[in-house]
């Protein structure tokens, strides 16, 4: 049914939420600027359930030092009542077969039908991602079948047959220093359904201001504040005036005008979905020495189909709009998801990717050496993963010392050297390619 609110015009209510938006955005980039990057995509993650008719759970996980001020945005949203908060959990929770459980008591303890229709809020993943290869993927197997959003049915020799089906739509925000490489080859097999946030690198504090937070350590009354206005903010979201209320979610649903999508918005998803499909594909190389020339060879690259990162992207994006008070995708919504498709690849293949930009498509083996501060047959072989990726195309330099390659950006990707895309990308561009090397005065 349609939320009533007879004394509420939508214009009233849009210049209400704009108000409040930028009061929260402008007093988070005053009082603790660090918070803002985070909470925006935590929000952006959280607008999702709200898009009407939208049953794809959407996953996305913070990556950043410790004190990096990733987890501030999860804790205020930890009341909210359509979130749901743990500080630690096993894929396996979702539907427990614990064996001092009786069976019909199980269900008390399954954590799928409490997150339903809600923001999965898990502020420490490390414990999975470090986990042994086997139980990793054991563990994400299950993670990206629930993120199918049809519900999840397993077996066990205690229990039998134990779950639930039918629409089990949910998001998650999850946070984590950062994910290794074998992650990323587990998604690859498994199916990437993760999506990440790197946080970018803030630079050096200089001294005088870490003197200025000793004198004004006001952290507890700033988070108050901050969260005051969160909370503010999502309830007067929550009051728009076309707006659907559904009883059974606890939710607000926004129909989406999709004839209101700017083309130009539209276009640069897919090219953002085609490139994060080539970035995290899994390819097995090994080593070929005095055999082949670049000493490496590989077999055919396992990609993504497109599609699905493509439509993710736009649910993210389609976020990122209602967070603002629209109900349509223009380029202020591109940024994001511009940091999210260069922080879901792996952080070595960005830094290759990145450099490629900044030298207009070019790079030799000695400069990504220097790039990413590797060895000789590492640079070759980060070459050839390329070359397997369909990203670029390897060439052999001639000339009288050691065999130096270069690689070239394939036409396919020319648009990302363009001066609109590096407009694009310079709000969250990841600068150096480096985590920052201070340490942030809140332990959070």
């Amino acid at each position: 049914m349609t939320l009533e609110s007879p004394t509420l015009s939508f214009e009233e209510w849009d210049s209400g939420l704009q108000e409040k938006y930028h009061k929260l955005k402008t007093t988070i980039e005053s009082k603790m600027p660090d918070v803002w990057e985070p909470l925006e995509f935590t929000l952006s993650v959280l607008m999702i359930l709200s898009i009407k008719d939208n049953t794809l759970p959407f996953a996305g996980i913070i990556l950043g030092n410790a004190s990096s001020f990733k987890t501030v945005g999860i804790e205020m949203l930890r009341t909210w009542s359509a979130t749901y908060y743990s500080d630690s959990f096993t894929p396996k929770s979702f539907v427990s077969h614990n064996t001092s459980v009786k069976r019909e008591q199980l269900a008390k303890i399954d954590m799928l039908p409490k997150i339903k229709h809600k923001l999965l809020l898990a502020p420490e993943l490390a414990p999975i991602f470090t986990k042994r290869e086997e139980d990793l993927t054991d563990m994400i197997g299950i993670l990206t079948r629930v993120l199918d959003g049809h519900g999840l049915e397993t077996d066990s020799g205690a229990h039998g047959q134990r779950g639930y089906s039918g629409d089990y739509m949910f998001t998650m925000i999850g946070a984590s220093v950062d994910i290794p490489y074998r992650v990323h080859k587990v998604l690859g097999n498994l199916g990437p359904k993760l999506y990440f946030l790197r946080l970018s690198d803030k630079g050096k504090k200089e001294d005088g201001e870490y003197i200025c937070q000793l004198n004004n350590n006001s952290f507890n009354e700033d988070f108050r504040e901050i969260q005051r206005l969160l909370v503010d903010y999502l309830h007067w979201f929550e009051r728009c005036p076309t707006a659907e209320k559904d009883l059974d979610k606890m939710l607000y649903k926004i129909e989406w005008n999709s004839d209101k999508n700017k083309a130009e918005a539209l276009k640069t998803i897919i090219k953002l979905g085609k490139l994060l499909s080539h970035l995290r594909g899994v390819i097995p190389t090994w080593e070929t020495r005095d055999s082949q020339g670049i000493d490496y060879a590989y077999t055919i690259a396992s990609k993504e189909n497109p599609d699905r990162a493509i439509y993710q992207l736009y649910n993210l994006a389609r976020g990122h709009a209602l967070l603002e008070g629209r109900n349509y995708v223009t380029m202020k919504d591109i940024p994001l998801l511009i940091q999210v498709t260069l922080s879901t690849a792996s952080r070595e293949r960005v830094k290759i990717f990145e450099a490629l930009i900044d030298s207009i498509g070019v790079l030799t083996t000695s400069e990504i050496k220097k790039e990413v501060n590797t060895s000789n047959n590492t640079a070759k072989r980060t070459m050839q993963e390329f070359v397997a990726l369909g990203l670029v195309t390897l060439i052999e330099l001639g000339n009288n010392g050691p065999t130096e390659y270069q690689i070239q950006l394939n036409s396919d990707f020319e648009w990302f050297l363009s001066p609109e895309f590096q407009k694009l990308r310079e709000r969250y561009r990841l600068r150096n390619n480096e985590y920052s090397t201070f340490t942030q005065f809140y332990l959070l």
